[in-house]
């Protein structure tokens, strides 16, 4: 599983005024050297906050469709490789700071028969969650969270059911990660523990800022198990942006770089931010009538 921070409540739009009008303090420790450079020619740009809440409202019913026929909605086309660019090159900013906003990244594992919880590191796996008082730094990546986090679940609303999902504008998770060469992550459900752990959240959206293109041999792929024994693989490169069912559909990213050479290829540093959108209903968390119900079953059934 993906372990959640607590939700936030209100819109990320008023984080970002508040940001404006006061510097907030932070102790933060680095942990472990990182390499944040950026290989890419692509010129940056800076995002068009109208077009993107165009772009969504606009795709929001092959969005929706995706979600309820397959689990999962991805495109390449949501933002162009400059906008991805300037995303980046913020990331690489939030590290630079003194000290840096990345820390070591940990997940959680649960035994089902007795509910014991492990912690453990991710090993080579840096995150922080970004948030209106980093507007300063990283001004277009929160703006693209606002946009998101405002217009997907009001876009979404008439297309979903409420018994399937009613995705909220008022409470969100969110998380900048940076997976080095020869880094993975286990296959887990970010959603496992749902409202026996307090947890609410509903819909996983991930955009991946990276070269493009991302070279097939730099791997890090996102592997999705679907229904019918159906696996997909989506390459983190040209602007992807992937959504899916965050209490149901198991998911592994697969190991980034192919080998040593790759430990000082600034290229193959892989960037993924996650905003994950909660449900405003209870009973949509691991619904047993969905149709992916038994998918977090079925892919953990011999662990």
């Amino acid at each position: 599983m993906t372990v959640p921070m607590a939700l936030r409540s209100g819109s990320l739009t008023r984080l970002v005024q508040a940001a404006v009008k006061q510097s907030l303090s932070r102790s933060r420790c680095r942990k472990g050297a990182l390499r944040f450079q950026s290989a890419s020619a692509v010129i940056p740009k800076p995002l068009d906050a109208d077009a993107l809440q165009f772009d969504i409202e606009g795709r929001a019913s092959d969005i929706a469709t995706s979600l309820l026929t397959d689990g999962y909605y991805t495109t390449t086309s949501l933002l162009d490789s400059g906008t991805v660019q300037t995303l980046r090159s913020q990331a690489i900013a939030l590290h630079e700071q003194s000290p840096s906003r990345y820390e070591q990244s940990w997940s959680e594992s649960i035994n089902e028969a007795t509910g014991a919880v492990t912690r453990f590191d991710k090993p080579g796996v840096f995150a922080c969650e970004p948030d209106g008082a980093d507007y300063d730094t990283a001004p277009d990546t929160i703006t693209y969270m606002s946009i998101l986090i405002s217009t997907l679940p009001g876009a979404l609303k008439p297309h979903i059911p409420e018994s399937i999902a009613c995705i909220s504008d008022q409470s969100f998770n969110a998380k900048l990660a940076f997976t080095g060469a020869q880094a993975e992550y286990p296959l887990h459900v970010d959603n496992s523990q749902g409202l026996a752990g307090g947890d609410l959240r509903k819909l996983t959206c991930i955009l991946y800022l990276n070269p493009h293109p991302y070279q097939p041999a730099d791997k890090g792929e996102l592997r999705l198990l679907l229904c019918n024994d159906r696996v997909v693989d989506l390459g983190p490169s040209d602007n992807r942006f992937v959504c899916f069912w965050t209490d149901e559909i198991p998911h592994k990213v697969l190991l980034t770089g192919g080998g040593d050479s790759d430990m000082d290829d600034p290229t193959v540093d892989r960037y993924a931010l996650t905003v994950w959108l909660a449900d405003s209903l209870e009973s949509n968390i691991h619904n047993p009538k969905s149709k992916f119900a038994d998918l977090r079953h079925t892919a953990f059934a011999s662990k």
